[in-house]
């Protein structure tokens, strides 16, 4: 695909052909997008940062101790599950 130059006169070039391609982008909203999501993370920034008090039930429940060798599990290609102990 190719572009002539010359000037465009009454929506055609001076050869008669179409008016050539322009090849530019728009960035006017690329940069609306940009600056929206800039006022979004502007806000967002410092909420993050607050704590909040949450009160959490009490439990009597001791935790589980962690076991000395980890259990592997297996899934093959055919749906079949194998677990080892090492």
């Amino acid at each position: 695909m190719g572009a002539k130059l010359g000037q465009a006169i009454g929506g055609r070039t001076r050869d008669g052909d179409d008016l050539v391609e322009a090849h530019e982008i728009n960035v006017t909203p690329f940069i609306d997008v940009m600056l929206v999501l800039l006022i979004i993370f502007m806000v967002a920034a410092p909420l993050a940062t607050v704590d909040l008090g949450v009160d959490l039930p009490a439990s009597a429940v001791e935790p589980q101790p962690r076991p000395d060798k980890p259990v592997f599990v297996t899934v093959k290609p055919i749906f079949q599950s194998r677990s080892a102990r090492t």
